[in-house]
């Protein structure tokens, strides 16, 4: 890393401010200039924003592991910030995006990336009411198929897909 570290800029946050529940610092490591508004720090606790504790969690199995375990993926939230400032970076360098709008992350609900994506949450306190797929039909479009918007319905049938 040391060759190309000076091509590089440093971003540091803190994951609670994204929905994690520890405030756990991250530095990215990027050379754009958009993916350096990725650095807000915990809001402060609160009623409504507390932390976890750090250090060694007990199971309903007595498993034994250390908190960071439950650390490991990136909250939701951020990794749609990441994924929004590099699409802005690839804009600013010419990229045309497709036509669908690209939603600012404040403005973005979990139900509405949930949608996006096609799944249910994993960590839900209730079953899923449905399963997540009853099928996965695949269908060649062009550019005279009906257009839909991510998250809409079709509103007739189309190449053996009901409305």
């Amino acid at each position: 890393m040391a060759p190309i570290r000076k091509c590089l800029k440093f971003t540091a946050h803190q994951a609670c401010a994204y929905g994690s529940e520890r405030p756990k610092w991250t530095v990215l490591a990027h050379n754009t200039t958009t993916l350096t508004e990725v650095c807000k720090t915990c809001p402060g606790l609160s009623r409504t924003h507390k932390h976890k504790p750090w250090g060694v969690s007990v199971g309903p199995d007595e498993s034994r592991k250390f908190s960071t375990a439950e650390e490991t993926a990136y909250p939701m939230l951020l990794a749609y910030t990441m994924a929004y400032a590099i699409a802005q970076h690839l804009m600013h360098k010419g990229w045309q995006p497709p036509p669908a709008q690209l939603t600012p992350p404040d403005r973005v609900s979990y139900q509405y990336l949930r949608a996006i994506v096609g799944s249910q949450p994993k960590a839900s306190k209730l079953p899923p009411l449905l399963s997540e797929f009853e099928s996965i039909v695949r269908v060649p479009v062009s550019l005279s198929s009906p257009q839909v918007e991510i998250g809409q319905l079709l509103q007739q049938p189309f190449a053996n897909v009901p409305a």
